[in-house]
Parts: structure tokens; sequence; C-alpha cells
């Protein structure tokens, strides 16, 4: 599968702080993309997924925050996803450090996740907030 590497703003979800995130998330699977060594032995492939989890966990955190203060319905399905690819995620760094093995497989799993769920899930975020904001 093609892995496309360049920010699109199909991305957006219209909603400043989640972009703003979002555009950060992103760019970190990019760095780590473009590294010359992906193994998960290398001390910066290491770092880079260990980034990406932590920032992961702030993301969501935040994301959930925001979507708890708007009052969104369908927080508890946003939170449970979020459960679902932190698991997936700490699964997959733990297998590639069991085998000694690439990161690339992680990094594929979660650009995949991130534009799927941006596009769709995210996005709904972004209309419910821009439509019945209660800071603005």
């Amino acid at each position: 599968m093609e892995i496309n590497l360049e920010w699109k703003d199909k991305y957006l979800v219209g909603v400043e702080e989640i972009d703003t995130q979002h555009k950060q998330f992103f760019s970190l699977i990019v760095q780590a993309y473009k590294l010359p060594d992906r193994s998960i032995a290398n001390q910066d492939a290491d770092r880079f997924i260990h980034d990406l989890m932590r920032y992961a966990i702030f993301h969501f955190n935040n994301e959930e925050k925001l979507m708890t203060d708007q009052g969104y319905p369908k927080l508890q399905e946003q939170k449970m996803e979020h459960i679902r690819i932190l698991k997936e995620l700490t699964n997959r760094i733990l297998e590639a450090k069991s085998k000694n093995g690439e990161i690339t497989p992680i990094l594929s799993f979660m650009i995949t996740w991130f534009i799927d769920h941006t596009t769709f899930a995210d996005r709904d975020i972004g209309l419910y907030i821009r439509k019945h904001s209660v800071s603005q």
C-alpha cells in the first residue's frame, strides 16, 4: 500500500486546537518515516515511536476534554476508539521490540488510522463544535 506523507487540507476539522495538534501528530509520523534506519534498535526510531505514543495520549486527552466541554454526544464512542488505538499502538511497539524489528509497520498503521479517523470521526467533532460551541 502506498502511503501518502503529504499533509492535505481534507484532514482539517475546522477547530484550530484540534487541527494544530493533528498537524503535529502527522509531522511526527512523517519525521519517523524519513529516518534512514527505522529499526527499533535505532535510538532515533525508538524515540520517535515513544514520542508518537506520548503525543497520541496528550492529543486524545485534549480532544476528549474539548468534547466534554462542548457536550459532544458521541464522546464515549471517541473515548473507546482512543483506548483501542492506544492498545493497538502499544501492542505493535511491544511486538517490534520483542523481534528487534522495524517501526515501518507501526508508522503505516498510524498514518492509515490517522487519515481515516480525521476525515470521518474527527470531522464530525469539528462540525458539532462549530455548530454548538459554548465557548465562542
